[in-house]
């Protein structure tokens, strides 16, 4: 019984993986025409899918076990679905970064002739940092702790030339804090508020545009509306309402691939590892 149940994990861990990794980058450009968030693609078509897949696979094995019996039954199957759609979810972002080639351009102009391209290295752009325009997000979290989030989303136009005094390419930089506005007075949220907004933007200030290796256009579409509405209160920009945000990146493009091939390697180990941990205990406990 413990080698079927192994053997069925195993086989739809790989098969799965395989075939839903292969489908999403594959049709990676026709998935994000049709405009489905990340999430969606990454996470939760894959839960769904796995999900089903597992009931229908191990319902038969389950109904010869005291598992439904007992509260371990839903870890079982929490388990077995999680371990599988969490590391394929994880690994759909690696996937995702390796179907795009880095794109050698001249100037930020050209960005426009790349429609369907997410990253780009630029020969030449100027950057005037005292221009920059910022939008402010804040939100309450769900937990106990610090659970009052504030985000300063800026743009610097990026210009291909010094004559250009209009951009609609724009280098987009984020900041985040959260604290707890719990313990805090109104008083002392404010100056939270205060000191975060003066740390971000002397970090814009000081921020080392020409040490940047890379640029990634932004596709996440919340974060873009969020760099819209920064946009919206520049008062250099072209008069369109889709600005190009490009996000600097100060790591080589072959370190940042790795980066999230390791992510994706240690998740899916790990949850191999939980997994086979967590049948091992039930083949000892109802000796499988």
């Amino acid at each position: 019984m413990f080698s079927r149940i192994v053997k069925i994990y195993l086989i739809l861990f790989i098969s799965f993986f395989i075939g839903y990794s292969y489908v999403h980058y594959f049709f990676l450009k026709e998935i994000s025409s049709i405009g489905l968030d990340k999430f969606y693609v990454s996470y939760l078509i894959p839960i769904v899918i796995v999900s089903i897949l597992t009931f229908i696979l191990y319902r038969p094995i389950t109904e010869q076990l005291p598992l439904k019996t007992e509260k371990i039954g839903i870890l079982f199957w929490i388990i077995i679905s999680n371990s599988i759609a969490i590391p394929i979810g994880i690994s759909q972002e690696y996937f995702t970064e390796l179907s795009y080639s880095l794109i050698e351009i001249s100037t930020p102009g050209e960005v426009m002739l790349y429609p369907n391209e997410k990253f780009f290295t630029i020969q030449k752009y100027h950057i005037n940092r005292n221009e920059f325009s910022v939008f402010q997000e804040q939100r309450r979290g769900q937990s106990k702790g610090r659970n009052f989030y504030v985000s300063n989303y800026y743009i610097v136009p990026l210009y291909s030339d010094t004559v250009n005094n209009k951009f609609n390419i724009t280098c987009g930089i984020y900041y985040s804090t959260a604290f707890n506005d719990r313990i805090l007075s109104a008083d002392g949220v404010a100056k939270e508020i205060e000191n975060f907004n003066i740390s971000s933007a002397n970090n814009i200030l000081g921020y080392n545009f020409f040490g940047i290796k890379f640029f990634e256009r932004l596709l996440d579409k919340d974060q873009m509306l969020n760099f819209q509405s920064a946009w919206m209160f520049n008062t250099s920009r072209n008069q369109m309402n889709n600005p190009i945000v490009l996000i600097p990146q100060q790591e080589e493009f072959s370190d940042f691939l790795s980066d999230k091939r390791d992510v994706a390697v240690i998740s899916t180990l790990v949850s191999l590892i939980i997994t086979i941990l967590f049948l091992s205990y039930l083949r000892v406990k109802y000796d499988l």
